[in-house]
């Protein structure tokens, strides 16, 4: 039988739909792929859209975030500011030290600027001032003149969020991720799900896919800022080793004790978001402090090509990869709720066959059905359908 041809619609079996509900399909879960050798201490592939995880190291151990705190304080600065033209004073407590080795945006006390301006300082540069002074600032917005520290008021916004998220391994105690404290951790696994919310946010995602940005302070000295983006992987990075098509993010970071650490964001085929996280990836200084070892661009390029060695994804709506779905789909006028990519098993994409479950005609986007989607006799998936 060729590839998708399994056709059992039948009126009666219609007609028998209209008066029950149709029973939930059981389909198989997917095994995740073996993670690769890699120096990462953790790590998690999460495809955010299709709610599948393709592999898995180590995704509930706590580890120090570091800087991919940053996803979450990009995530808490956009839920509490009214418009990020909004201008912000640098207060002389959130400057960067130039002597510590922070990431910074080399901000100056007293510059004025803007948050569209300190999100891109904070999440291309990763810059450490950038994050103290917008969570100083959305802090003192959140205490509403009640007494108190703005970013500690600003730190349990952070983590309130991440409750609201229903995440439960991952504490914060800074914007920035700088301290090495056992009381600040998360997860390979939270990070992803952390990293699937904030590309929700139409501004990060803009924000993330920029490889470099030049911001200007208005005063009191005028000057500019030259941001380079940290994340490799960018298509616009210039990196030719691991610049990847596909890529629109995410956020960078590493401290002595957290290791290199990378959370990724890219599309695949039928627009599925996909997120892959490395922590504590090998991380290695000489004695000037320059880094002489960072395997984490190393790590997740091994990640990467494991879950796609693994993995394939097809688009339901092509005659290439689903074949007779779509015409068949149009001769009943009926079409799929929901496009995106189907996630299959790499040796199965030859055993992908599909079967429609039709209602009763019915008007335009009324409920209409299912179709279900087999790997040789096992189910995979299933979408729902709608009348045109």
């Amino acid at each position: 039988m060729a590839v998708g041809r399994v056709h059992r619609i039948v009126w009666a079996i219609a007609l028998l739909m209209a008066l029950i509900p149709i029973a939930p399909a059981s389909a198989r879960a997917l095994e995740p792929v073996s993670a690769p050798d890699v120096t990462a201490q953790a790590a998690y592939v999460y495809d955010a859209t299709a709610n599948v995880e393709l592999l898995s190291l180590n995704s509930d151990v706590a580890r120090a975030p570091a800087s991919t705190v940053k996803i979450v304080t990009a995530m808490v600065v956009l839920d509490n500011v009214d418009t990020t033209d909004q201008q912000v004073t640098v207060d002389a407590e959130d400057v960067t030290d130039p002597t510590s080795g922070e990431s910074s945006m080399f901000l100056n006390a007293g510059d004025v600027v803007t948050v569209d301006q300190l999100l891109l300082g904070l999440m291309l540069p990763s810059g450490n001032d950038a994050a103290r002074t917008l969570a100083r600032f959305v802090g003192g917005k959140l205490l509403d003149g009640a007494n108190g520290d703005p970013i500690e008021r600003f730190v349990q916004a952070m983590n309130d969020k991440v409750a609201a998220a229903g995440l439960s391994h991952t504490h914060f105690l800074s914007p920035d991720g700088y301290s090495d404290s056992d009381d600040m951790y998360t997860t390979a696994y939270d990070l992803a799900h952390l990293g699937a919310l904030a590309l929700s946010y139409d501004k990060i995602v803009e924000v993330v896919s920029q490889s470099t940005a030049d911001v200007t302070s208005v005063g009191p000295e005028v000057h500019q800022m030259s941001l380079i983006n940290t994340n490799k992987f960018l298509p616009g990075s210039g990196d030719a080793a691991y610049a990847t098509d596909g890529v629109i993010g995410l956020k960078s970071g590493s401290t002595e004790k957290a290791g290199a650490c990378l959370v990724l964001a890219k599309r695949e085929r039928g627009g599925n978001l996909v997120i892959a996280v490395v922590m504590g990836s090998d991380l290695q200084y000489d004695d000037n402090s320059n880094v002489t070892v960072d395997d984490r661009w190393d790590d997740m390029k091994a990640v990467l090509g494991s879950v796609e060695s693994g993995f394939a994804w097809l688009n339901p709506e092509s005659t290439n990869d689903v074949p007779g779905l779509k015409d068949e789909m149009a001769a009943w006028q009926v079409k799929l709720h929901d496009d995106s990519g189907l996630v299959i098993p790499m040796g199965e994409k030859r055993n992908l066959s599909y079967r429609l479950e039709l209602k009763p005609a019915g008007p335009a986007k009324a409920d209409a059905g299912r179709v279900l989607f087999f790997a040789g006799s096992d189910q995979i998936a299933e979408r729902e359908l709608v009348f045109q």
